[in-house]
This record gives structure tokens, C-alpha cells and sequence, in this order.
């Protein structure tokens, strides 16, 4: 659903309707991501293939930037444990992967500004402005508001362990401030627009079971890693000579950050019961695989001491990894198959018939996939106004409602049908199974043949047929 979001949002658009279609809200999120895969679209077709690609190269660079970043705090081995570690165990990572959202680009921009400040105040040279840790501190939060978040607290952790009076630190907190406030400066009319525009935000309040949910399923269990720390006291483990200990000169910076970044969600969660909004979406928090990795490094660091593991110790502990990745991923595509509509509307190619449906999946689908007409029914005539600012390929009519009877306008385009499919699917239908004969004999039609679709998204399909007299 939120892939095909991602290509109706940006495909077949001027840069002016990409920005209207970013403002209107329908993605609650800042523009750089979008801004991307349209640039991309302008080159190529957009392709489930081409549209992940991005999403892989964002994952790579934060593999390197977060092996990078322990590497200076507790070493070699303990860095590519902890990275490895978490980037094979977490589902958040083939999640992000296969979906066409900004998440890991997120990831990538926030590790982006923890190695920055690093370099900064790791570096000897003294700096007026670090440019880039400003870009970087522009482009965080613009990739996903909650970056802003991630920033602030990078900073914060960064001055602790630095006086806030030297020229060093002065020189950051500049370059950072600055980064703020080109975002604020770039993004805050579309983020004003999106608030007053959206009719998508979550209002419910969190739940515990929710945060424990980020918590708990962040990253599973890591029973690989467990084994091998297990093993540190026997023939799978060597010990090494002359090993420079990088914990007790680096490594505060990184534990202090990942402290902090680990809170977040704890946060945002109290801040949601106050507020009555729901923050509580695993991939929100995605730059938390940073912290994770940091935790796991240096409680490897810790076990191992002195200690390395032999090279075919380090062979199969990468190899099983890779094989938990992908039984992981496969795993996702799996149940990402089983939810799709795909099959249950493979019989559309066959036919060219045109499509009515209040499912926004199945409107998207179809949008996509096939080829029909497809006419997207929304409850009033604001909801249409919406939906249309966000894609002019979107057909959208806005139903009428006498007497608890679904109505359609009759100056609607499908009127004119004498014949057509209706799709129905649970997500934003206003009529039940046992209504649609009603649904159809009040706008004039009958239904000449129902079709049993297998799919939770779309259920069943029927073939309305107008009545002639």
C-alpha cells in the first residue's frame, strides 16, 4: 500500500504537482525522498525493481557509516560484530529494503550527522563551519520530521562530553543550528500546508503493548551472537598479541548518543498520551539500529577482552547470519504476497471493464498494475478534492447518502457505464457484503455475476449490470 503510495505520489508529475502532492498531506512527510524517486521517474520507468534500489544503496552507506562509527569506538571486531549483528536480525531491514519509503534514507542521514559530529570533534583541524555537518543536519529532517528529533539529541550528547565555550564545539553547534534552520527555512510551508490540509493523522492514543512492540521487535533476540560470546573461551577464539584499546579512548560519544536515541520512542510515547496523537511506528525510529549495533559492540567488546575469533569462527558467523537475512526477508516478501491483491485481480487483464471500488488499495492497485478505468468512490466531495491534489491519474467520486442509501452523483462518469466492476475490499468501504444488491439496484443496476476473490484487500468482485426497461 505505502510502495504504491510512493509511486502515485511522484509518478507523471511537474516538480509544482510533486510539491502540491507532498503538501496535500497524503504522505505525512517532508519532500526530499519523494523528490528523489521523481527525479528517478524522469530518467526511468518506475519499476518495483527501480523503485528499491535507492532504498538498497541508503542501506549500504549506513552499514558503512555505523561499521565506521564503532570501529573508532571499540575496534574491529567487536564494530563487525555489532553491525552485522543487528543488520541481519532486525526485520526493520528487509522491511525498509522492500519498501519504497524514505526510512532508509533516514537511517543513512541520521548516522549521516553522528559521524559528522565524530569527525568533528575527533579531527585536529579547527573549522568556522563544518559544511558538511550542516547539509547533513538539513537533510535529517528532511528525509522524516522525526530526524529533527535524532539531530537535536546528537548535539546534546555530542556538548556533554565537549565544553560548549571552545571554539570546536561553538563551531558545530553553528554549523548545526545553521543546518536547522535552511530545513526550517526549505520545508516549514509544506509542513504548515500538510497540517491544515491532511485528513490521514493517527489520533488514537499509544499503548504500552505498543512501545514494548519497538522495543521487543526492533531487533530479535540475537541468539547467533549470544553463541558466539559463548564460545569465547574455547579453541574458536584466539587471543591477540597487541590490540589498541579503543573503548576507554572513543567510546563515549557513541554510548552517550545511542542512549539518548534509544529514549526516543519512550518519549514521543509519553508525548502521545498527552496529546492524543500515536507515534508508535517501528520504522519511525529506523536510525535506532545505530544504537543497537553500539550496545552489541560493546558488550562484544567487553566478553571478548583480548580476545579475536579465527578466521573460519568469523566465516561462519557471517555466513549464518546472511542465511537468518535471508530467511528473514523471504519470510516478509512471503506475508507481503499473501496481502497483496495481485492474483486475487489477475482475471482485470482479461477484461476491460471499467473498475469501481472504495478500497484505496484496490484504487491504487489497479492504478498501477492495470490497465482498466478505474473509479475511486470517497465519502463527500472534500475527500475527493484531497485525493485528486495528490494525483491527477486518481478518478475519484464522491458518493451521496439518502436514507442510508449509498447514491452515486448523477453527473458521475460511471452512470453512463452499462456495465462495470465493483471491487469490494474492508478498507474504507461504507457498504457490508449483504448490502452491494442494495448498492446496485438503488443507482439502477443489477448484478449478472459475483466472483469470489482470494484476498483480504479484495474480496469479491461483481459485475453490475444496468437495468433496462
Amino acid at each position: 500500500m505505502d510502495e504504491l503510495s510512493t509511486f502515485i505520489h511522484c509518478h507523471d508529475k511537474s516538480f509544482i504537482e510533486l510539491i502540491q502532492a507532498t503538501e496535500v498531506g497524503v504522505d505525512w512527510m517532508p519532500i526530499l525522498y519523494f523528490l528523489i524517486i521523481w527525479a528517478i521517474d524522469l530518467i526511468i520507468p518506475l519499476t518495483q525493481t527501480v523503485m528499491r534500489i535507492p532504498n538498497l544503496v541508503f542501506i549500504c552507506i549506513s552499514f558503512i557509516l555505523i561499521l565506521n562509527l564503532l570501529y573508532k569506538a571499540f575496534g574491529n571486531n567487536a564494530s563487525l560484530t555489532g553491525t552485522v549483528t543487528v543488520f541481519t536480525h532486525s526485520l526493520l531491514i528487509p522491511f525498509i529494503l522492500c519498501e519504497a519509503r524514505p526510512y532508509a534514507l533516514y537511517l543513512m542521514l541520521s548516522c549521516w550527522v553522528a559521524y559528522e559530529l565524530q569527525r568533528a570533534f575527533t579531527s585536529n583541524l579547527e573549522k568556522k563551519l563544518h559544511v558538511r555537518l550542516l547539509i547533513a543536519n538539513f537533510l535529517c529532517p528532511a528525509s522524516h520530521y522525526f530526524g529533527g528529533i535524532y539531530c537535536a539529541l546528537s548535539l546534546v550528547a555530542s556538548l556533554l562530553l565537549n565544553s560548549s565555550k571552545d571554539r570546536k564545539s561553538k563551531s558545530v553547534i553553528y554549523s548545526s543550528i545553521l543546518g536547522w534552520a535552511v530545513f526550517f527555512l526549505c520545508c516549514h510551508e509544506t509542513l504548515s500546508r500538510q497540517m491544515e490540509e491532511t485528513i490521514t493523522t493517527i489520533s488514537n492514543e499509544p499503548s504500552l503493548y505498543e512501545l514494548f512492540n519497538i522495543y521487543g521487535t526492533q531487533v530479535y533476540f540475537p541468539i547467533l551472537f549470544v553463541t558466539a560470546l559463548a564460545c569465547n573461551n574455547t579453541r574458536a577464539f584466539k587471543k591477540q598479541k597487541s590490540l589498541h584499546n579503543y573503548f576507554e579512548k572513543n567510546s563515549n560519544f557513541i554510548l552517550l548518543l545511542s542512549a539518548s536515541w534509544i529514549a526516543i520512542p519512550t518519549i514521543l510515547f509519553v508525548l502521545g498520551k498527552i496529546t492524543g496523537s500515536n507515534y508508535m511506528q517501528l520504522r519511525y525510529y529506523s536510525p535506532n539500529l545505530l544504537a543497537y549495533g553500539t550496545f552489541l559492540a560493546f558488550l562484544c567488546s567487553i566478553i571478548m577482552k583480548d580476545k579475536v575469533p579465527r578466521k573460519l569462527m568469523s566465516l561462519a558467523y557471517v555466513s549464518f547470519c546472511l542465511i537468518l537475512l535471508t530467511l528473514n526477508t523471504r519470510s516478509l516478501a512471503s506475508s507481503y504476497k499473501d496481502e497483496s491483491p495481485e492474483n486475487a485481480l489477475a482475471f482485470l487483464d482479461k477484461t476491460d471493464l471499467k473498475v469501481a471500488t472504495f478500497s484505496m488499495r484496490v484504487a491504487f492497485h489497479i492504478t498501477h498494475y492495470h490497465t482498466n478505468a478505474v473509479q475511486f468512490l470517497v465519502a463527500d466531495q472534500r475527500y475527493s478534492s484531497y485525493m485528486k491534489k495528490f494525483s491527477k491519474h486518481l478518478n475519484c467520486i464522491a458518493i451521496e447518502s439518502i436514507d442510508n442509501l449509498i447514491i452515486l452523483p448523477d453527473n458521475s462518469t460511471l452512470k453512463s457505464e452499462s456495465k462495470f466492476i465493483y471491487i469490494h475490499g474492508p478498507m474504507g468501504s461504507p457498504i457490508n457484503l449483504q448490502q452491494i444488491d442494495d448498492f446496485a439496484l438503488r443507482n439502477g443496476y443489477e448484478i449478472s455475476k459475483r466472483k469470489t476473490l482470494e484476498s483480504s484487500e479484495a474480496s469479491h468482485a461483481f459485475y453490475f449490470e444496468k437495468i433496462t426497461d
